[in-house]
């Protein structure tokens, strides 16, 4: 394994342990919530990316996903979220 793979699966492993840490946060309002619903949103293509299954992690789907996420905890949100993956939109 390269040193970029490496990188990538450590990041990978990491949003995956904080969806699980995060869990039970999921339907409050607080930046735990919000923390526990991005984790959630990303730990499929996380997992993806542990189990080498990159044909799994669909990058519109994520970014639709993350969306759906802004969306739910207001127009602030929104905008960090849109600047923050703005980027990586074809």
């Amino acid at each position: 394994m390269n040193t970029e793979e490496k990188q990538i699966k450590i990041l990978a492993q990491a949003i995956y342990e904080i969806r699980q840490l995060l869990s039970h946060k999921l339907n409050e309002k607080s930046s735990e919530s919000l923390a526990a619903s991005l984790a959630y949103a990303l730990h499929n293509d996380a997992e993806a990316i542990l189990e080498d299954r990159p044909e799994d992690f669909k990058i519109e789907n994520t970014l639709k996903r993350l969306d759906n996420l802004a969306h739910r905890y207001g127009e602030e949100d929104v905008k960090y979220f849109n600047t923050l993956f703005n980027k990586y939109r074809d």
